[in-house]
């Protein structure tokens, strides 16, 4: 086995050491997709959200997606 020194990346996740601790996050795992899919270059805009709707579980057995769909989620078996 050989020492590479710190690890900043793995397994697609990126680590940022911080004084109180070790920070994880995909960033660059979701930017990888938005590139992939033409979807990096998006305008953002805001969606306001009432917190008081209530949600509930979809009972339909019929669900679709798309391909593209299960391509961004990583379901390969379609």
């Amino acid at each position: 086995m050989k020492d590479l020194g710190p690890v900043y990346v793995i397994l697609g996740i990126k680590l940022i050491k911080k004084n109180d601790g070790i920070v994880l996050t995909q960033s660059q795992y979701i930017e990888k997709l938005l590139r992939k899919f033409n979807y990096f270059d998006m305008k953002h805009v805001f969606i306001p959200h009432d917190s008081s709707t209530k949600l509930k579980k979809n009972l339909s057995k019929l669900i679709f997606f798309s391909y593209k769909y299960y391509q961004i989620i990583g379901f390969c078996c379609i």
